[in-house]
């Protein structure tokens, strides 16, 4: 999707959601939304007119991307009007709980989250669909049920998720119901629970999963079936949950399906659909709906794992972006406003030749005032990274070398403002934009996004255009590829002997592992 597609977007918010005066929450939203380069409608709903009023219009307007601004029944609202239509959606998270922002590991600061809900990635996430309502993380009947009607809205606005814990603790002695499962086509059970919860995202709270393993990018839905019967059980159960392990519990089973038909034998039973509550019924029939949405998450999560093909980790300034004169600018800038000698043509071309430290160790610059100086040359990168202009070529290039590798951008700079370089000049080929944070330790965090996304060290390589970028290979231990036209000479990089020497953005297409 164009930039422009997605900064045209509709703001659609619900002046209900929130905590403070709902004039001032209106005039902080577009004010950082046009900051940021918004150009859209703005508009909330009201007693007659839903969210789900609201979005039909705007798709009907020809809008492709809306920004809903909302609690979680908001979300879901506009999810449910964009299901397999050409829209995708940024969301804005203002409520109590925000059970689906928190599970997609969505910004809750209103700044951050405009910023992702404009410039973030497009996920395509599956979308289960229950008794003809829809829901995004997980639906339940029995505990799930209780629990909800139980979950007062006092209870929410003050403790947040919390009270939804709080009423689940209050609900662990309820009766256990007897469910009649079927699974696809196969042959239905008969089981004694507590709850039996349909997951499409297994993390409620970040970090623990309630139902373990739910993705929602499987095209399938995750079955999890509690069969406690004491507090003993429930320890077990609470236990295995919060180490991330529930269905190692004895009274816990686990199921995939994608199709499933819930019958209670001899009751009626409330469900839930992400926190809605619904009326006692003794019957469910639950189905995914595989890659119904395209949401925009942060550019720093993996939206796209492709495991089975390798992966290209790319630095950003100086071998995607020719920032090299912009750094000199900002440089001499900031030795006029701390008064240390400015950079001459001769010193800059010698520090094309040495490591990042061995510049530092040669700037003259007390050490203690480095920090202030990185973080002030941050902020002026910021304010000019619309001048900076990419490498010739690269964006002929990274259309072909997406369809080969997994795509990745390890940066210092911040995601969003790397997001909105590669939209710009159409080179959004990249799979994630991880931010380092700092002039140093690309290294420990290359080993981190290893190991989190189970990358095999011998199917990642590392392209940039620094020694310092050949030193975090090294460390990470995998192969590294160093470019000829960013900050460090050939010189410079041979004599540190990177694995590859990339002299054109062309010869990029001739890599072998």
């Amino acid at each position: 999707m164009e930039m422009k597609e997605l900064l045209t977007a509709s703001l659609i918010a619900n002046p209900a959601s929130g905590q403070g005066n709902p004039d001032k929450r209106r005039e902080q939203l577009q004010t950082t939304a046009k900051s940021l380069g918004w150009i859209g409608r703005y508009c909330e709903t009201t007693e007659k007119e839903s969210t789900q009023t609201l979005v039909k219009e705007e798709i009907k307007r020809g809008v492709k991307h809306i920004v809903v601004c909302g609690e979680d029944g908001t979300a879901m609202e506009a999810i449910s009007m964009i299901i397999n239509k050409n829209v995708t959606l940024g969301i804005v998270p203002l409520g109590t709980a925000n059970i689906l922002a928190r599970s997609l590991s969505l910004p809750l600061s209103l700044k951050e989250a405009l910023k992702t809900a404009l410039l973030g990635n497009p996920k395509q996430i599956d979308i289960g669909k229950v008794n003809n309502h829809y829901f995004s993380i997980l639906a339940g009947i029995g505990l799930m049920g209780d629990m909800m009607q139980s979950t007062t809205r006092e209870d929410k606005n003050k403790l947040s998720i919390f009270a939804y814990i709080l009423s689940a603790l209050k609900n662990l002695n309820n009766k256990s119901s007897l469910f009649k499962v079927a699974l696809d086509n196969k042959k239905p059970f008969t089981v004694r629970a507590k709850a039996v919860l349909v997951s499409n995202i297994g993390a409620l709270i970040k970090g623990v999963e309630i139902v373990p393993e739910a993705d929602p990018q499987s095209g399938v839905l995750t079955i999890g079936i509690i069969k406690t019967r004491s507090l003993a059980s429930w320890i077990s159960v609470i236990t295995n949950t919060i180490f991330k392990q529930a269905d190692k519990s004895t009274y816990y089973d686990k199921y995939i399906a994608k199709k499933i038909k819930i019958t209670l034998l001899h009751e009626k039973r409330a469900y839930q659909c992400d926190g809605e509550y619904f009326p006692p019924t003794n019957s469910l029939s639950v189905e995914i709906i595989p890659k119904a949405v395209t949401i925009l998450t942060s550019p720093e999560i993996i939206t796209k794992p492709q495991k089975e093909k390798k992966v290209l980790l790319f630095d950003f300034d100086g071998t995607l972006a020719d920032s090299f004169q912009m750094m000199v600018s900002i440089y001499k800038k900031l030795s006029k406003k701390h008064k240390f000698a400015p950079a001459t043509p001769e010193s800059i071309e010698q520090m094309r030749g040495l490591s990042a430290r061995e510049v530092i160790g040669k700037l003259p610059i007390a050490k203690y005032k480095l920090p202030i100086l990185f973080m002030e040359g941050k902020k002026e990168f910021i304010k000019h990274i619309a001048d900076i202009k990419p490498f010739p070529e690269l964006a002929s290039i990274l259309p072909q070398l997406s369809k080969q590798y997994t795509l990745g951008i390890v940066t210092s700079n911040d995601p969003t403002t790397v997001k909105e370089f590669l939209i710009t000049h159409n080179m959004d080929h990249f799979d994630f934009v991880y931010s380092d944070g700092s002039l140093f330790g690309k290294g420990k965090i290359i080993k981190k996004l290893l190991k989190k996304y189970n990358y095999p060290k011998n199917n990642v390589l590392y392209i940039g255009d620094e020694v310092r970028d050949i030193d975090a290979a090294r460390e990470a231990h995998i192969k590294i590829a160093s470019v000829t036209w960013g900050f460090n000479s050939e010189k410079g990089l041979m004599k540190n002997n990177p694995d590859f020497v990339i002299k054109t953005p062309k010869d990029l297409k001739n890599i072998t592992f």
